[in-house]
């Protein structure tokens, strides 16, 4: 068993995927570091910011579940409302952001997961 802290990790301050504007990023593990994770992260979007459209590779999906705050989700064609307690399952290769859409920061875990045997595809 391996034991980590966010509190030990001093943030990013960066805009991610071209987002609105910089969020406060602490990668925790990152692919290789005692994990099949390509990278575990607490990220904290302050009101007015967001994680900008992007995809992944087909062969990984992104899972935030979110801490603190409200946002709008967009997945592909859908877009729809965040809270704590909500976890988001990201497909492999599909299109997705996130924005803070409330009056305070927006607080979520995210874990980018390699994907062995892809329960997403149909075929």
């Amino acid at each position: 068993m391996s034991k980590y802290s966010f509190d030990n990790q001093n943030p990013e301050n960066i805009v991610i995927h071209d987002g609105a504007a910089a969020v406060h990023m602490h990668h925790m593990l990152k692919n290789g570091d005692d994990t099949n994770c390509n990278f575990i992260a607490m990220i904290s979007l302050p009101v007015g910011s967001s994680i900008g459209l992007h995809r992944h590779k087909d062969i990984d999906e992104e899972i935030y579940v979110i801490v603190d705050g409200q946002g709008e989700m967009q997945e592909g064609e859908k877009t729809f409302a965040v809270k704590p307690g909500d976890v988001i399952i990201n497909a492999p290769g599909e299109q997705h952001s996130l924005c803070n859409t409330g009056d305070v920061a927006l607080k979520l875990v995210a874990l980018d997961v390699a994907v062995t045997n892809c329960l997403h595809n149909s075929s």
